[in-house]
């Protein structure tokens, strides 16, 4: 059989074209709330603890804390105070990502604009008056990307010493700090130099200390009582942070999160440099549909609120149903559309590069696309994706309202 080509024909891509405008453009809620804060209208509580400002920014914010995720590794620009016994807390809502680490004035805040790129700001945490300051330079962006664009946001199984200590990996190219992880890691290459709380039956990750590293870049056994941990008080003092937990859950949507935005942000600066190219479009596509997801080996829960309160937030169908609803059992979410459909980066996209993701995605979800990499949806899938996507995104183009499976 020929394999069907990713876009739909040139009659049908006319009757697609006419979506309605998207949305205003989201400003950066950071910057906003720096606005806000320097014309008095707003203020942040201090407490007077370790964490000063960080509970009343998060809910400034829209972050809930059981989003938290605990990373041990020396990875950041603040690795002299991080360590096992005391990880670095980052927490996060689909636009915005905060940084605590104990005993630093200082928390680390990034936020992604469709226009611009990543954006990182610090925040002083301190009681005088609260300054934001953005990086522009190297500070952030000989990790993160010098261009804003690339690599962004990282979610990484980085090989550490039992101190935490990043180890450069043996490779034949040049040595490397990290292993990116997203949605298509197996579930056993993941989570070196974090800590995770949850269960995973008997599915093993590399988290809590399971592997440390040599010197010499080679694995081996670490830390006994690493897998299915409801609890990490046996690892730290969890009472000086603001969740006990280090939510599987929370990791796993967040690893899915942070490669969905790099890619919505590539597409968007690729189109306007003028081109998105097709592998591009092909690529972002197959992410967003979950088609190269590694499978569960085991049904997976939390141990915070956040397997209730994520999908809490989500736009709905008739049905009830929607994209933020989690699977949990062989796969993360129950309907596999990425919710970063929803999302500022997403309806910030050039004009352009969203027509061609509508066209493609109506092309794959109405079966017009039968090309092998979109085989793994299933018919009940794209019919679920489709009737969600009809009542609950505003700007789809005219033909998705008739559409049907």
């Amino acid at each position: 059989m020929t394999r069907a080509p990713l876009l739909i024909p040139l009659a049908a891509l006319a009757f697609l074209t006419a979506a309605s405008a998207p949305e205003a453009p989201r400003p950066d809620p950071i910057a906003a709330l720096k606005a806000r804060l320097e014309k008095g209208l707003d203020h942040l509580k201090f407490e007077d603890n370790a964490f000063g400002y960080l509970k009343d920014l998060l809910a400034h914010l829209g972050v809930n804390p059981d989003s938290q995720m605990l990373v041990y590794s020396k990875t950041s620009f603040q690795s002299d105070l991080i360590g096992p016994d005391k990880p670095r807390s980052v927490f996060f809502n689909d636009t915005v990502a905060v940084g605590y680490v104990q005993g630093s004035r200082t928390l680390e805040l990034m936020t992604a604009t469709a226009a611009e790129g990543y954006a990182f700001y610090s925040l002083d945490n301190d009681p005088a008056a609260p300054r934001f300051v953005r990086y522009q330079d190297s500070t952030c962006g000989r990790c993160h990307g010098a261009d804003n664009y690339a690599p962004g946001l990282i979610v990484a199984s980085s090989p550490v010493a039992a101190d935490g200590t990043p180890v450069f990996i043996p490779s034949d190219g040049p040595p490397r700090l990290f292993n990116f992880t997203d949605q298509t890691t197996p579930f056993a290459e993941r989570w070196s130099g974090w800590y995770v709380t949850g269960t995973h039956g008997a599915a093993t990750h590399q988290g809590n200390g399971a592997v440390v590293y040599s010197e010499d870049g080679q694995r081996r056994p670490g830390a006994a009582n690493t897998q299915n941990l409801m609890s990490l008080a046996d690892k730290f003092d969890t009472r000086t942070y603001l969740s006990p937990h280090a939510d599987i859950v929370a990791l796993m949507t967040f690893e899915h999160q942070a490669r969905m935005t790099n890619m919505l942000l590539g597409a968007g600066a690729a189109a306007r440099r003028g081109g998105f190219p097709r592998t591009q479009l092909e690529d972002l596509l197959a992410y967003m549909l979950f088609v190269d997801e590694a499978p569960f080996p085991a049904p997976v829960a939390g141990t915070s609120g956040f397997t209730q309160s994520f999908p809490a937030k989500a736009p709905r169908d008739a049905k009830g149903r929607a994209l933020r609803d989690f699977d949990l059992t062989t796969r993360l979410f129950k309907y596999p559309l990425s919710y970063m459909i929803y999302s500022a980066s997403f309806d910030a996209l050039p004009a352009d590069a969203r027509t061609e993701i509508y066209t493609a995605l109506y092309a794959i979800l109405t079966g017009a696309d039968t090309s092998p990499r979109f085989a793994r949806l299933t018919r009940d899938d794209r019919k679920a994706i489709l009737e969600i996507l009809q009542t609950t995104k505003s700007d789809l183009p005219p033909a998705w309202k008739k559409a049907a499976l």
